[in-house]
């Protein structure tokens, strides 16, 4: 289910009005076109990360495994885990400690969202390779700076989720909606401008129920306003940023 924090009332208020709400933006609202919320949200997508973790095994020692391995920042058994690494090639030692500070490097894939309420969300890596064993956990670094030089694997997670939840205004064109009778929601969706030389369609705009535009968004396609939180859920794509709370920002 996507995360929701509007209260009923006003959730009930939106719905009754078919989709006109069309509250003022809030002073600290960062507002984007299409294109540069989806660059802020897309930094990392398919770019070659390298981090420091440490392995988050079940029991210490464990042993290496290249098919799947999680890695966290505490090092520690049962130590909750930041980042998941597939297709990862370890190195010839055949057995990890939690203790065992990893360098390691994989292709950033896309943000997971944890199927148990109090484990935190995960990055998901691919072709992992294990760099170096051994060491100590950098300090400072730049997780945005996207290189060789090790990050530490909390400050890349802080990174890359700092955008859930984030309340954002966004202008662009008005593209059009879909409406899901499974989840009885509506996506309205958003691009820079009406050709298809850019994105195509990188903003849902999800609404409660099966909600129209308002009259005003469809007269003026080319300067629509929505405003909402930076949602994630299990069925968000990675090339797509989903707007949850979603309301249009109409003129006074």
């Amino acid at each position: 289910m996507r995360v929701r924090q509007m209260s009923k009332g006003l959730a009930a208020l939106c719905l009754g009005l078919a989709g006109l709400c069309a509250t003022p933006g809030h002073a600290q609202d960062a507002t984007y076109s299409p294109d540069e919320l989806l660059a802020r949200y897309t930094h990392w997508q398919d770019q070659s990360v390298t981090i420091a973790a440490y392995p988050a095994l079940f029991m210490s020692p464990g042993r290496w495994d290249a098919k799947w391995m999680k890695f966290g920042a505490m090092p520690e058994p049962k130590a909750p885990a930041l980042v998941e690494c597939k297709n990862l090639t370890p190195p010839n030692e055949d057995r990890i400690a939690s203790a065992d500070l990893v360098i390691l490097r994989g292709t950033f894939v896309r943000r997971q969202v944890s199927t148990l309420p109090d484990a935190p969300n995960r990055v998901l890596l691919d072709d992992c390779e294990v760099l170096e064993i051994g060491g100590e956990m950098p300090q400072g670094g730049d997780p945005w700076h996207i290189g060789e030089t090790p990050v530490a694997i909390d400050a890349l997670h802080s990174a890359v989720f700092d955008l859930i939840g984030e309340t954002v205004r966004v202008t662009g064109y008005y593209w059009g909606k879909t409406w899901s009778s499974a989840s009885d929601e509506t996506r309205h969706d958003m691009q820079e401008t009406a050709e298809f030389g850019g994105p195509k369609k990188p903003i849902g705009c999800f609404q409660e129920g099966k909600i129209d535009a308002p009259q005003a968004v469809l007269d003026n396609r080319e300067n629509t306003v929505i405003a909402g939180e930076v949602a994630l859920t299990a069925f968000s794509r990675p090339d797509r940023v989903d707007i949850g709370n979603c309301r249009f920002v109409l003129p006074d």
